[in-house]
């Protein structure tokens, strides 16, 4: 069930059997035997190496297709045309396709779409700004982005407010967060995500170091992204041609 295809033809998966191997192509051979590693089911001819390598390259075929088939998606609604990507945008893409073999969290895969198809368009950061960014996004977790991008974005999580430095008005960060934003229902963890936030200058409290370290307990700040934190977010998020654009449209037309 891994490439949602039925076991091929005259294999048997029953628990117990020896699982023949079909003169089929590479591809094929490569799933068949993590079907049968993933059922229990002796491998003819395979070792548990040969199952291993044969699952990572599976799964890192199967992530790059789906990044660039993405990515493709995005650039045919763009109207992006071939001859416009230079050695530039082929660095960032190979780079983060190999990224989003690392991970299975939706938010960095999303981002990582979302950098690719940045990197095609005229205003995209210099190249030393898109490694950093890179090397930002590889560091942080799903919570993390999406924390910070509730922060910037917060009417998208059903927050009332229109960012962070609001969140006083409405019971202060963590009523905000925890009640809006997946994953921050325990404080401790919501602590932690900004304090990491800090570290990689993306976000900062008003009034240093005690205000940071009493502002969730007693509601004294809001946390607040630096600018660094805004520009890395748009990087990170669809681009405006796509966020107000009809995707049944584009394809139309």
């Amino acid at each position: 069930m891994l490439d949602g295809r039925d076991s091929p033809e005259g294999t048997s998966t029953a628990q117990g059997d020896k699982l023949a191997i079909p003169d089929t192509t590479k591809y094929d051979l490569m799933v068949t035997a993590i079907k049968a590693a993933l059922a229990g089911v002796p491998f003819v001819g395979g070792s548990a190496a040969e199952i291993v390598g044969y699952g990572l390259t599976w799964h890192r075929e199967k992530r790059y297709r789906e990044v660039f088939e993405a990515v493709l998606d995005d650039l045919e609604r763009l109207h992006v045309h071939v001859e416009s990507l230079d050695d530039s945008f082929y660095a960032v893409a190979s780079h983060t396709a190999q990224l989003a073999t690392l991970t299975n969290e939706q938010e960095k895969l999303t981002a990582y779409r979302n950098i690719i198809v940045n990197s095609s368009l005229p205003a995209s950061p210099d190249d030393e700004m898109r490694e950093l960014f890179l090397t930002m996004a590889a560091s942080l977790t799903g919570r993390h982005i999406r924390l910070l991008d509730a922060f910037i974005n917060s009417p998208k999580y059903g927050i009332g407010v229109t960012n962070s430095a609001d969140f006083h008005t409405i019971g202060g960060t963590y009523k905000a967060i925890s009640e809006h934003v997946q994953g921050f229902n325990r404080r401790d963890i919501l602590e932690l995500c900004i304090n990491d936030l800090i570290n990689q200058r993306l976000v900062y409290y008003q009034g240093g170091e005690q205000v940071r370290e009493a502002s969730l307990l007693e509601l004294m700040a809001d946390p607040l992204p630096t600018g660094l934190a805004y520009d890395f977010v748009a990087f990170m998020n669809p681009p405006q041609e796509l966020s107000h654009a009809d995707p049944a449209k584009d394809k139309d037309g």
